[in-house]
């Protein structure tokens, strides 16, 4: 019968001693078998576990579905799939309808796209980046398809922070499209003859620009350590703080004015509708 493969936080002292006789990789098997002993489930975001360089697949478990959190992982899996189908099915309907594309649903397409790609994020990291790299061996995908002078555990490493830097920066993105959306409407209330299409370039462009401003400046969702970060907890939590104040700030007043300037008395009903 086949026997399930053993999770090193299972190893004991005599298991480890048997894995080889040479003394380096004694205590190196010894090291990675209590990091992860120590560490926090698979599925947390901020893993105690996630810079350590001397992690390789061979002490990372990819049984992701043989745990006892497997209802809580397919949960997961299940509500990002229905994002992803849901936001990915209306881009294509507007795509494919000319008049859905009308100013502003086009910034609402892009932001369907972001959402897209946010939810297979999230969803990889619930599951966690370095089980799901280990599962595809993209590590060794990574290796043969790019210059990179590392070792796997580096790889692994990199990948992993790929997953979360990704995730971060297209909400940012999303953020600042919806925060441009909020602008259009007050720069249409107040001047309804402009011609749209010319703001249209500029959002997409300062929705990037702002996404790049804002994302090294935020905190993290996992945290380097003390010695590789210019800036501490705090201040990277003033910024987020700052950045998400002002867009609700501002979304709640284009909100409130252009429903002021709609109701006014002389406005006509069909420039309402």
């Amino acid at each position: 019968m086949n026997q399930k493969k053993r999770h090193p936080t299972t190893m004991d002292l005599k298991t480890i001693l048997e894995l080889s006789q040479e003394p380096q990789a004694v205590v190196k098997s010894l090291g990675s078998a209590l990091t992860y002993a120590a560490a926090p489930s698979h599925h947390t975001l901020a893993s105690q576990d996630f810079y350590d360089k001397d992690t390789t697949c061979e002490f990372i478990s990819t049984d992701l579905f043989d745990s006892d959190e497997s209802k809580h992982i397919g949960a997961i899996c299940a509500f990002s799939v229905v994002s992803i189908l849901f936001t990915s099915s209306v881009a294509i309907m507007m795509k494919r309808n000319s008049q859905l594309m009308a100013h502003p649903n086009r910034l609402i397409f892009y932001m369907c796209l972001c959402e897209g790609v946010i939810a297979w994020q999230a969803m990889i990291a619930h599951l966690g980046p370095k089980q799901v790299i280990c599962y595809f061996k993209l590590e060794r995908l990574w290796e043969a398809t790019y210059y990179f002078h590392g070792d796997e555990a580096s790889t692994i490493v990199l990948l992993a922070q790929s997953n979360f830097k990704v995730l971060q920066f297209f909400e940012f993105v999303s953020l600042a499209l919806n925060l441009f959306l909020c602008l259009d409407i007050v720069l249409t209330m107040r001047n309804p003859f402009y011609p749209h299409e010319r703001r249209m370039k500029f959002y997409l462009v300062f929705s990037l620009v702002l996404a790049a401003i804002c994302f090294p400046l935020s905190l993290q969702r996992i945290s380097a350590p003390s010695t590789e970060e210019k800036l501490d907890k705090h201040e990277r939590a003033l910024f987020s703080v700052s950045f998400l104040t002002v867009y609700i700030i501002f979304a709640i007043t284009s909100v409130a004015y252009a429903w002021r300037v709609n109701t006014r008395p002389g406005m006509s009903t069909s420039v309402r509708k």
